[in-house]
């Protein structure tokens, strides 16, 4: 009996990390051109553009034309261009 206690606490605390790291994916992450510029304080226009030149740290999912980027890479990559590191 002791042991199917144990089991039960651990798969409950597998299960509440797991959904605290989706939790944290799905809070980082931007969905759409318009979430992307409003993020970047940018024009749709101009984010789009930039995200069709591989100017902008992004992706889509296969058979997807939504774009998709985190924030954490896209404050990355606003950092690094500060400092002078290009693309």
């Amino acid at each position: 009996m002791p042991d199917m206690c144990l089991k039960v606490a651990v798969t409950s605390t597998q299960a509440s990390y797991r959904m605290t790291t989706e939790k944290r994916l799905a809070d980082d992450m931007l969905v759409g051109v318009e979430a992307i510029a409003g993020y970047l304080g940018e024009d749709a226009r101009k984010t789009f553009y930039l995200l069709q030149k591989k100017q902008l740290p992004a992706f889509k999912l296969p058979g997807s034309s939504i774009w998709r980027a985190r924030k954490s890479t896209l404050r990355n990559h606003i950092e690094r261009l500060e400092q002078g590191g290009g693309r």
